[in-house]
């Protein structure tokens, strides 16, 4: 399923041609309880409260929460909605995801979170448009959902949006710390993707792209916001969200669901963190030569090539400058390079490998990767 992507200055503009073209009776708008402000999309919009019946659906938290999900369902029928429309960033994204997708089908929901039943064709357009350049959610056909403080992931291609405007003029207004995290996550997904075992050559192009666009511009995106820098920054946002939809996301990402979730840390800050040490520890086997250690059926000069290319985009000749790189960068954006920078401390590192060890990302990973080595990776962090 694809969907129709404008990627370009004050596109936002473009949203009363697109809802005309479904001509809705009245629109589910999801949104956060701050962003839509601030980014300026509210102000741009204005133009639509005289044409359409709008319900404004802000009441969940920061992270989807399967009884957000449920509250949202509710609401949307209360008020006989016919089309959803969330502008926002990666959770609100996948908050519409998720009520989009499942708002037509019976309860429980979990079971199809669960993959325990498969959805229905969905019966309501999905428009997005997003307020942060990082999660790439516009571009992905899952979304993610807590259930219990764990986290969970709907996968299907009735998630995938059908009208996505990315428009730089609305992620201006967010926060260094903000952009920070949002654009580590998009080199994260870029990284995570390149080397996983469902790589494809397609998705290798996307992320390959999506790793230039971040090191030539990541940077100046924090430093020195300009349209310029936002727009390729949303960009490589979008590739790397394509990227992941085919090859998912591998052992880091794993690991920053419960770091997420129990310690209030922002995505991006999360995945980053041990970037350049899952690397260095996926790296490590091409000089061992132990092929048995491998998850990816492809073999040992496969793997060998595919992150010598990596290295290559990266501009290092080896994972040690690689590994340098990540960690100069996290810091020169101002994100924290350690748990302990974080206020985590050894204690802390049991709770991370029980909900962190996820099997089905850990086996994405190019490398087996046991709970033993992963503690070992967290206590050099601490």
């Amino acid at each position: 399923m694809e969907n129709n992507t404008i990627l370009r200055e004050n596109c936002i503009n473009k949203i009363g041609d697109i809802l005309f073209g479904y001509r809705p009776n009245k629109i589910f708008l999801v949104t956060g309880k701050n962003s839509f402000v601030q980014s300026g999309a509210q102000q741009a919009l204005q133009s639509l409260e005289n044409k359409y019946q709008i319900s404004h659906f802000t009441d969940f938290a920061s992270l989807p929460l399967i009884e957000d999900v449920e509250k949202g369902i509710n609401f949307f029928h209360e008020q006989n909605c016919d089309l959803v429309l969330a502008i926002g960033g990666g959770h609100v994204i996948d908050m519409a995801k998720l009520i989009t997708g499942l708002q037509h089908q019976s309860q429980p929901y979990m079971d199809f979170i669960e993959n325990k039943r498969i959805l229905e064709k969905r019966q309501a357009p999905l428009v997005v448009v997003p307020t942060t350049a990082g999660s790439g959610s516009e571009a992905t056909q899952f979304a993610v959902v807590y259930y219990k403080s764990q986290k969970y992931s709907l996968d299907h291609p009735q998630l995938i949006p059908d009208n996505v405007l990315i428009d730089p003029s609305l992620m201006l207004s967010a926060t260094p710390l903000v952009r920070a995290s949002a654009g580590a996550d998009v080199l994260s997904h870029a990284i995570e993707s390149y080397w996983s075992v469902n790589s494809t050559n397609e998705s290798k192009g996307y992320a390959k792209e999506a790793i230039i666009l971040i090191m030539n511009h990541f940077v100046d995106s924090i430093k020195n916001p300009s349209m310029e820098s936002m727009l390729s920054i949303a960009k490589a946002a979008n590739l790397a969200g394509r990227a992941i939809n085919i090859s998912k996301t591998t052992a880091c990402h794993a690991i920053s669901y419960p770091l997420t979730a129990h310690y209030n840390m922002a995505h991006g800050q999360a995945v980053i963190l041990t970037l350049p040490h899952i690397l260095e520890f996926n790296a490590h086997i091409l000089e061992q030569e132990q092929e048995q250690e491998l998850n990816d059926p492809r073999g040992a000069e496969y793997f060998a090539n595919t992150l010598n290319e990596l290295f290559y985009i990266m501009n290092a000749k080896n994972f040690l400058q690689a590994k340098e790189y990540l960690i100069n960068l996290t810091q020169e954006v101002g994100l924290r390079t350690t748990l302990v920078d974080l206020g985590l401390t050894a204690k802390d590192i049991p709770l991370i490998l029980e909900e962190g060890f996820n099997i089905q990302r850990v086996r994405n990973n190019p490398r087996i990767l046991s709970r033993t080595v992963l503690e070992k990776i967290l206590l050099k962090l601490v």
